[in-house]
């Protein structure tokens, strides 16, 4: 079982880390305590600050991951505390009183323009025509890790770093 705080925000990004080593995601369930909060509580602010405040829990370094950690630990300590007296004792009964369950899954993209998903399948660099959000373009050769429906995860050898490219900004792509 994992627990977050904001649960698609956070595996999101192990989504992603796992699409990039080429591995899949472990057969994870995940606890909201986010979804949670909504759903049980209604409390006029739901951010996890707000809510350990109004359940008495401590609050850590706040937007620090260890802080965060432990302020959605003692959160939950107090919902399960809470939620006790409405009869919600087990994991499955704190699944359903979340709602549904978040993915924690890597998403298969529809057909990706040629030759970008050529280009991930054979672990090869590829030369991308980009468009940034000011309308320059340019063009970079990069080397696609992951892509989905909307963004291509890829080295950027001009930029020597991890970048996030918008699929609908790649005006013309082809092996470099």
């Amino acid at each position: 079982l994992m627990v977050a705080h904001n649960a698609p925000f956070d595996v999101s990004f192990l989504v992603a880390e796992y699409a990039i080593a080429r591995c899949e995601p472990p057969l994870v369930t995940v606890l909201d305590t986010l979804a949670l909060a909504r759903r049980s509580f209604r409390f006029a602010s739901n951010g996890l600050a707000a809510l350990a405040t109004r359940l008495g829990a401590p609050i850590d370094r706040q937007h620090r991951a260890a802080g965060d950690v432990l302020t959605t630990w003692h959160v939950l300590e107090r919902m399960i505390d809470a939620l006790a007296a409405r009869g919600c004792v087990t994991v499955g009964d704190f699944l359903a009183a979340q709602g549904p369950p978040v993915p924690f899954e890597i998403p298969r993209p529809r057909a990706l323009p040629y030759p970008l998903g050529q280009a991930i399948d054979a672990r090869r660099p590829v030369t991308i025509c980009y468009v940034d959000g000011s309308g320059r373009s340019s063009e970079r050769i990069v080397d696609p890790l992951w892509a989905n429906d909307i963004y291509l995860i890829a080295w950027c050898r001009q930029m020597r770093a991890q970048r996030t490219f918008r699929l609908d900004r790649i005006v013309d792509a082809w092996l470099a």
